[in-house]
């Protein structure tokens, strides 16, 4: 069976070094070559050195983007930002002996399946502990039909190896009673779908998204008990909450709150069917609904809010369906920030997954130059942001460089904020928490307090410009508070920046109303007369 993997991973290797050979003499390093010698920082440095030597005119944007399209230069790319991302030295401790080692063959050796994975939302960093669950998936499943959910696989290893469900993940996996494993979670939905009890949905749904539903924080067993249970028409899955009993208090006397209530039955059902059973509140109702739904193959999330807890269902790309007071609130899993509005990007950028896949091309070419030649590694950022304009991990990635870049002046960094400004609008919650990493020290620093204002005065009218969904928990009265502390206590310029904010937003209900809280709040304390006048 080794023998037979090794001999088409080099045939398909060789494959893709052939298509390459017009644009460059030398093929790409063979990784089984490097992988059977357990070499890893060997391979890495090859890769390197062959990526640098490709024919890249001077850091021409245009020579960046010929070369993202070369299929040969896209498996060395990917193969070296899977080591750069994971290390060097701990993927070595994937390739220690012949099974490792065939399985590093397979999946080095597929580009498709390295860009999946490292496309598909967060990746694990300075650790190969996803591969490594990736690498049990894939040999323990022996089957024919195993490269069929290869997709499912990669969503698998990322949620148990990625936080914030890896810690999750691991309370499952280290609990007494029924614990769980990732070849476990996988073999459940893989079963499922072979029986066919899974939402039609489920088959087309991409790594990223499959993530929102093995990501199910309740063990195999509530799952199992789930997809024979609790069976509704997909619509009515926001719903499914109420088929259990709100009760904060157990026939014992047990609250709801403590860790008696479901005990003594802990033993005798799982924790999905306890709840039915014994009922629970908002935390466990929720949690009833959205694990409901993640068991028939259907997205979900659990959200908390103040003093309650909801949770949103996934009908179809761009729509989530709240349930017990949801979609909004404060996601239990998300990939940048953990806010609704991290949820609407996310749709946003992963809609056209082909541009997003070819802007994260380019993020890996500037992480290969960044700390060599900052010129082609900002043309590679530019390149990234063209491709996909609000790409959060593209700009999180391209500020962390700047800001490791002493060279890069304040007119460089407003220019920065104002690109930001005008291809984030849309999104202003994960633009402003992009302002938090450089805001006050490279933009606020040396200001004035009229150059302030106009800084602030310019963020208030991109929100309002870029007519993003907001709900109540936007939090205008927070971010408008946050603004207020580059000012001294108690300055006119506070009142001066809070007139202009109430203008921009006076036809806007929810952040006009937020910002009038905020002034009665505050503006009476500090500005007695002026509390009036809002």
């Amino acid at each position: 069976m080794r023998k037979i993997i090794s001999v088409v991973v080099i045939t398909f290797c060789s494959v893709i070094a052939g298509e390459f050979c017009s644009a460059q003499t030398q093929p790409p390093p063979a990784c089984q070559l490097y992988i059977t010698k357990n070499d890893m920082p060997g391979f890495q440095s090859a890769l390197a050195r062959w990526l640098n030597d490709a024919p890249v005119r001077s850091g021409r944007a245009d020579a960046l983007a010929e070369l993202a399209n070369n299929p040969a230069y896209r498996l060395a790319l990917a193969q070296h930002e899977i080591i750069r991302a994971s290390g060097a030295t701990n993927l070595s401790a994937v390739c220690t002996d012949q099974s490792d080692q065939a399985f590093m063959q397979v999946f080095m050796g597929n580009a498709g399946w390295l860009e999946t994975w490292l496309a598909s939302g967060p990746v694990p960093t300075n650790t190969a502990e996803g591969i490594l669950y990736l690498k049990d998936i894939y040999t323990a499943d022996r089957t024919e039909n195993r490269t069929k959910y290869l997709p499912l696989a990669t969503a698998v290893a990322l949620v148990f190896s990625t936080e914030p469900t890896k810690r999750l993940m691991d309370r499952l996996v280290y609990q007494v009673v029924n614990p769980i494993t990732p070849f476990s979670r996988y073999s459940f939905f893989k079963k499922a779908d072979e029986e066919d009890k899974l939402y039609p949905l489920f088959k087309k749904l991409k790594p990223w998204e499959l993530r929102w539903v093995v990501s199910a924080w309740y063990d195999d067993k509530s799952l199992e008990w789930a997809l024979e249970n609790v069976n509704l028409p997909i619509w009515k899955y926001p719903d499914a909450c109420w088929l259990c009993q709100y009760s904060g208090c157990s026939f014992y006397g047990d609250t709801v709150q403590g860790a008696l209530f479901y005990m003594p039955w802990n033993n005798l059902h799982s924790r999905m069917e306890n709840i039915y059973l014994h009922g629970g509140v908002c935390g466990s109702l929720s949690t009833f609904g959205a694990i409901a739904a993640m068991a028939h193959g259907i997205p979900a999330y659990t959200a908390g809010q103040p003093g309650h807890c909801a949770y949103a269902v996934r009908m179809e790309r761009k729509k989530w369906v709240g349930g017990f007071g949801g979609p909004a609130g404060g996601p239990v899993y998300y990939f940048w920030s953990r806010n609704y509005y991290d949820i609407l990007l996310m749709e946003d950028v992963f809609y056209d997954d082909t541009s997003y896949l070819a802007s994260q091309r380019h993020v890996w070419q500037a992480n290969l130059y960044k700390d060599q030649d900052k010129a082609k590694a900002y043309a590679a950022y530019n390149l990234a942001i063209q491709k996909s304009p609000m790409n959060y991990s593209a700009w999180d990635s391209l500020i962390n460089t700047q800001l490791s870049d002493p060279a890069i002046t304040k007119p460089q960094w407003t220019k920065a904020a104002e690109t930001i400004m005008a291809r984030m609008a849309k999104h202003p919650r994960p633009m402003l928490e992009l302002f938090k990493k450089f805001e006050k020290d490279k933009i606020l620093a040396g200001m004035n307090d009229p150059e302030k204002i106009r800084w602030f005065a310019s963020i208030h009218k991109a929100i309002e410009d870029g007519k993003g969904d907001a709900t109540w928990d936007f939090d205008m009265d927070r971010i408008f508070g946050e603004q207020t502390k580059a000012f001294p206590k108690g300055s006119d310029s506070v009142w001066s920046l809070y007139k202009i904010a109430l203008g921009t937003h006076s036809t806007n209900e929810l952040f006009l109303g937020q910002l009038l809280e905020w002034g009665t709040k505050n503006l009476e304390s500090e500005k007695g007369n002026n509390a009036d006048k809002v």
